[in-house]
């Protein structure tokens, strides 16, 4: 392990060791020193090739060592004794670079570190590498089995992909590919020859002991069938490992003993997929974001009539076939939803039985934890839904999981990747290295996603025309503390998308004729009333199917109500319509698919809103002031994905086309979550580009500025600005009249006592706009880089059973006893330091912001009011860190300090002392200052304002 390690990772575990190497040499001399330093290594070398030798201790070569050993294994991490100091220093930074080495491939976690309940750690496969295709044919499959078979594919993969393993596996382990592979799990592996190809060789061990537990089948194309015994998914990991390890090198070909062969398909038949009928589903939002929505719009486009649910709701749709939940959660919602998923389970048992549960979503990228934390799931998709969703169901149609799938369905699931499928008696896994992340997406009116705003000026907007459109997904950024959803890749929505997007949603907002949507309504439901409270939605219609007779005749009658609107106004000649009858036919062909005789909610609604699109390109093309046509108020969206504003060419481009269309008299919209890197050009705020998004209508955006620091900044990963381009963006932001909230981490892993107390202060006196959501600690996230590194440097702290119980519930007993490696360890990740660590504590309460409190603070600040930020400083006082304030201001005032605002604030500081003296209350006067009501100031404002003869 001759890795170069990264500095940020590796200060505090060198100064370990040179303290252990130097207690060991005054202790035992120099030579014997050396040669237990050495020792050590060759055990570290061992246990990074082998975790299973360490755990066994089976490899103690030194007295003293083994002392050592035994007394890190089961001792609390870094004692005083040099011994288990030298040791447990050495063994952390050997699973830090193997966790460096392999953290990720292709998006997806190769390796993680897992504590074994001894204070040991593991370095074991957690990604399996190759496209296995796993076929389940055991009689009685348990709710564990999923989770069960990942782990023996770990195990295979274990056996193939290690490097440096010491022993000969023998013909058939060198056969093992993974790619194109199959594992079939079976009842009794003596009866394998039964299922055998024409022309293909089995292999069985030679050795007895193994002779109901493995068997392998060499196929023709040269690739292998390997038939596990269903009780081999009782084994622990370790045990599966031992007996691989053992069966292979006996394992040779052997005449089959019969003739009687079948083939590997299900044992039921199902319907044909061209006459099944197309299931309804219900859509669980559990995570309270947009995805189950876009996902249903994508459904209902394709004919599917659906319902989203949120928890306690009631299903209204006809009986349902299947239930998708959108799993985009962080570990903290993890427990809830399993939870939620059983309740689910036992509900469709007891009044839809047979249903699918098909779940996909963000977290959905990390299947085998998903696999193991929720075996009540049949179909799990890697990522995003509106394409492979709709594919899925056309392919499964109306059958229900107590009846099986055809070969057919079998055949064709086999062509959709990420896939993992488990039905009683059958279980697949299809190319799960594989995400599903559309690039060709759509935003549609559809929904008013959300009831407020998150900012505002401070005060909550109950408007309904506040909407998240969802036109940018993924994040070109690799922080460290992130698991962006479906990888790295930034796509943004096709530009003519979101224009007739933005037209839709504003159209919308005309108010039709009454007499328009009496009739509508009329026309949509089965009784001619209509309340009042109905008019809240798109279109009053409550059913999730209607005829496409009843479309047409809705299309037909609102185009003939709004041309006459038109022609009554002198807006369309007397002969003109919106839409002639052959572009009405165009209009319902293109939007209505599927289905012969019936339609969707949703492709109901895209008809109107395209005929009142049009209508609305009539009053605009007319130069027509649509508040005298009952527009009572602007049209705001929210783009709240993240770094939408990353993409400068394609924001210009929309801003641009806003300004000369003249849509920012009716319309403003928020920047969302976006990099502070995007508002830099050559290393300053663009004032040009800032000022582009202000005219066009941009009130309000939230910084990812996500470190208070530049030492945190640097350890989070955060590229492209410091903390000081971060105050004069957000205040240049201020400026141009654009409400600025900053989205604050107080520390990392690393951070030191200092580091700390710097972003405290930061988090108090720095210009950062108003309160976002921020905290002292980071939350880990399943995929994130911090996240193995919490099982390396806490393994105090990893969940043993009794706080897995406390913290996930006993309904999740089974996960914690056989699968600890796909359970989040802990919710919060706090500096590995334990000076730093200890500091969290009396600031936690402090300096949170609760999401309901939120606008209170923003309220106070608006006024002048500073409780929050002179709270913090109180705080800082009364704590009697004096010393680490200095050293903080030290810093800012140091030669080698290269960032010109904390320069200019160590500055500020030198002046002002000559002056007043106590430090707290020059802090006190910057805030004053910095935070200014309408005109706030960086750091090098203030000094120029301060310096006795400012330069010119």
């Amino acid at each position: 392990m001759n890795r170069k390690m990264n500095k940020p990772y590796d200060l505090g575990l060198e100064a370990a060791l040179a303290h252990a190497r130097e207690t060991l040499r005054s202790k035992y001399g120099p030579e014997d020193a050396a040669s237990f330093e050495d020792l050590i290594d060759r055990f570290i070398a061992e246990i990074v090739e082998d975790p299973t030798r360490a755990i066994q201790r089976s490899i103690l070569p030194d007295a003293r060592l083994a002392e050592g050993i035994k007394a890190s294994l089961k001792g609390p991490p870094l004692s005083d004794s040099p011994e288990t100091l030298l040791i447990e220093t050495k063994r952390r930074q050997a699973t830090l670079a193997a966790i460096e080495d392999g953290r990720f491939l292709e998006g997806q976690i190769q390796t993680a570190a897992v504590p074994d309940g001894n204070g040991s750690y593991l370095i074991d496969t957690v990604g399996t590498p190759g496209r296995w295709k796993v076929i389940f044919t055991a009689e009685e499959p348990t709710d564990t089995a999923a989770a069960s078979v990942t782990r023996l594919l770990d195990a295979l993969c274990d056996i193939r992909f290690t490097a440096s393993i010491p022993q000969d596996y023998g013909h058939i382990a060198d056969r093992l590919t993974g790619e194109d592979d199959q594992l079939v799990i079976i009842d009794d592996v003596l009866e394998a020859d039964r299922y055998l190809d024409e022309g293909s060789t089995l292999c069985r061990p030679s050795d007895s002991a193994f002779a109901d537990s493995i068997a392998a089948e060499i196929l023709e194309d040269g690739h292998l069938r390997l038939y596990a015994a269903s009780r081999l998914l009782t084994l622990s990991r370790r045990e599966l490992r031992d007996l691989l390890r053992d069966a292979f090198p006996t394992m040779a070909p052997v005449t089959p003993t019969t003739e009687e062969r079948r083939s590997l398909s299900p044992r039921s038949v199902g319907k044909d997929l061209e006459t099944e009928t197309l299931p309804g589903v219900v859509m669980l939002d559990f995570s309270g974001t947009s995805g189950p929505y876009l996902v249903a719009h994508a459904l209902e486009m394709r004919g599917y009539p659906t319902q989203v649910v949120k928890p306690g709701e009631q299903v209204a749709l006809d009986d349902p076939a299947v239930f998708c939940v959108s799993l985009a959660t962080q570990p903290l919602g993890l427990a809830g939803v399993g939870d939620q998923l059983k309740s689910l389970r036992a509900a469709i048992d007891e009044h839809f039985p047979g249903s699918f549960i098909i779940m996909g979503g963000p977290s959905a990228k990390h299947p085998k934890a998903a696999i193991a934390l929720y075996p009540e799931v049949n179909i799990l998709l890697r990522g995003e839904g509106e394409e492979v969703l709709p594919e899925v169901l056309r392919i499964i149609g109306r059958t229900r999981t107590t009846d099986g799938l055809s070969r057919e369905q079998i055949a064709a699931l086999k062509n959709v990747d990420g896939l993992f499928l488990h039905t009683p008696g059958f279980m697949m896994f299809n190319n799960l290295d594989r995400v599903n992340a559309p690039h060709d997406f759509d935003v549609p009116v559809m929904f008013h996603y959300g009831s407020f705003s998150l900012y505002g000026g401070g005060n909550p907007i109950t408007s309904r025309t506040i909407i998240n459109p969802d036109i940018a997904r993924g994040c070109p950024f690799r922080c460290n503390f992130c698991s962006m959803a479906m990888g790295w890749k930034q796509r943004y929505v096709a530009f003519e998308k979101f224009q007739q997007y933005v037209l839709g949603m504003l159209a919308m907002e005309i108010p039709l004729p009454p007499a328009t949507e009496d009739a509508i309504a009329a026309a949509l439901r089965e009784d001619a009333a209509t309340s009042e409270a109905a008019r809240d939605y798109w279109f009053p219609a409550d059913a999730y199917e209607f005829p496409k007779s009843r479309l047409a005749d809705v299309a037909n009658l609102l185009n003939r109500s709004l041309t006459v609107d038109l022609s009554s106004r002198g807006l369309l000649a007397a002969d003109a319509r919106l839409f002639d009858g052959e572009a009405m036919e165009g209009l319902l062909g293109s939007l209505v698919c599927q289905r012969s005789n019936v339609v969707t909610r949703s492709q109901v609604n895209e008809v109107i809103v395209a005929i009142r699109r049009r209508w609305l390109a009539v009053l605009l093309e007319k130069d027509e002031d649509l508040y005298e046509h009952g527009l009572d108020h602007k049209l705001e969206i929210l783009l709240e994905d993240d770094n939408t504003l990353c993409n400068r060419e394609y924001i210009e481009v929309f801003c641009r086309w806003v300004i000369d269309s003249g849509l920012n008299r009716y319309m403003r919209f928020g920047g969302g979550q976006t990099s502070v890197s995007s508002f830099l050009r050559k290393g300053k705020p663009d004032e040009a580009f800032i000022g582009l998004l202000r005219e066009a209508g941009c009130l309000e955006v939230e910084m990812g500025v996500d470190g208070l620091s530049n030492n945190t900044l640097k350890q989070n990963d955060k590229r492209g600005y410091r903390l000081g381009n971060a105050i004069q963006v957000l205040v240049a932001l201020t400026r141009h009249g654009i409400n600025a909230a900053s989205n604050r981490l107080y520390s990392a892993p690393y951070s030191s006592r200092i580091d700390l107390v710097e972003s405290l202060l930061m988090g108090a006196i720095a210009p950062l706009g108003g309160h976002s959501l921020g905290g002292v600690f980071i939350i880990t996230v399943p995929g994130s880089q911090y996240t193995n590194e919490f099982a390396v440097l806490f393994p105090d702290r990893a969940a043993n059973a009794a706080d897995f119980e406390e913290t996930y519930g006993t309904e999740y007993a089974y996960a914690w006893a056989n699968f600890p490696e796909y359970v989040p360890l802990e919710h919060h990740l706090y500096p590995y330091a334990p000076e730093a660590g200890s500091l969290i504590v009396p600031f936690a309460s402090t300096i949170e912001i609760k999401r309901e409190d939120k606008y209170l603070y923003d309220q106070e600040r608006a006024a002048g009011a500073m409780t929050h930020e002179l709270g913090i400083l109180a705080k800082l006082e009364a704590e009697g860190l004096e010393s680490e304030v200095e050293e903080v201001i030290r810093r800012w005032q140091a030669d080698e300090q290269t960032d010109p605002e904390m320069k200019a604030l160590g500055e500020i500081i030198r002046i002002r002392r000559n002056q007043e003296g106590d430090v707290f209350n020059i802090f006190r006067g910057i805030l004053a200052e910095t935070y200014s009501p309408g005109n706030p100031k960086t750091f090098t404002d203030i000094l120029n304002d301060t310096e006795p003869n400012p330069p010119i």
